[in-house]
C-alpha cells in the first residue's frame, strides 16, 4: 500500500508551509511499513480543472523526499512524457535512482489536460506515438554509452547519458492505456497502474488480457 501526495488539506494552496508537515506524515508512513509514496507531474494549474493536483516538481520533489527518508519507495503516478525531453528524461530518472538508493518508480503517462499541449507545442491525438518515441530514446540512453541515437526531435552521436541507473533499468510503470495496446503495456514496461475504476469493469480488463510483471 502506497499514499498519493499532497496527504493533507492546505497542501497544495499553502506548500511552503506545509512542506515539514508532509515529510513528517511520509516519515511516518514508512516507519509503518508503507510500501511507496507517489506524486503526481501535473505541469500546469488548468483553471477548469476544479484541483492543482500538485504542486512541485515530481523530479525535484521526490529528490527532497528521498534525502529526508531511508527505506520507503518513491514513485512518479505519473510524469507526462511527451512534454519531456528524452535524454534529460533518462539523466533525471537514472539520478533519482542512484540519490535515493534505488528506491524510484517511474510511473509514466500521455497526459490528459488538453489545456497542456498547446502550451508545450504538442498535438494532443499524436501523444501516444510521441510517448513511444520518446521512451524509445529514454530507453537506448540508459542502457548504452556512446551508440548513435536518432529519433524525430534530434539525435546524439559521441555523447553519453550518465549516470546510470543502479539496476539495468529503473522499474518503468505504466499508468492508464498510454495510448497503446495491453500488450505493447507487457513487453515494454514492467507493471500497469490502472486508474480507480468500478470492480466490473476491471473484472473485464483482467479477464480479456494478461499483464505480466516482470
Amino acid at each position: 500500500m502506497g499514499l498519493s501526495l499532497p496527504i493533507e488539506e492546505g497542501a497544495e494552496e499553502s506548500p511552503e508551509d506545509s512542506l515539514d508537515n508532509q515529510v513528517r506524515l511520509i516519515r511516518k508512513a514508512e516507519d509503518a511499513g508503507f510500501a511507496a509514496v507517489w506524486v503526481r507531474d501535473i505541469p500546469l494549474r488548468v483553471e477548469t480543472f476544479g484541483d492543482v493536483g500538485q504542486v512541485w516538481d515530481p523530479w525535484m520533489y521526490l529528490s527532497y523526499l528521498a534525502a529526508r527518508t531511508s527505506t520507503i519507495a518513491l514513485g512518479t503516478a505519473a510524469v507526462v512524457v511527451p512534454f519531456q525531453h528524452p535524454l534529460l528524461m533518462a539523466k533525471r530518472a537514472a539520478t533519482l535512482d542512484r540519490l535515493s538508493g534505488g528506491r524510484f518508480l517511474f510511473g509514466i503517462a500521455t497526459g490528459d489536460r488538453p489545456e497542456e499541449f498547446p502550451a508545450f507545442g504538442q498535438d494532443r491525438g499524436t501523444r501516444g506515438d510521441v510517448m513511444a518515441e520518446h521512451l524509445r530514446v529514454y530507453r537506448e540512453a540508459m542502457t548504452t554509452s556512446y551508440s548513435p541515437i536518432r529519433w524525430s526531435g534530434g539525435k546524439m552521436g559521441g555523447a553519453d547519458i550518465v549516470p546510470k541507473p543502479s539496476a539495468r533499468e529503473v522499474p518503468l510503470l505504466a499508468t492508464g492505456s498510454l495510448q497503446q495496446t495491453m500488450q505493447w503495456r507487457a513487453e515494454h514496461t514492467h507493471g500497469w497502474l490502472m486508474y480507480h475504476k468500478g470492480l466490473e469493469c476491471l473484472g473485464r480488463a483482467s479477464s480479456s488480457s494478461v499483464l505480466t510483471i516482470r
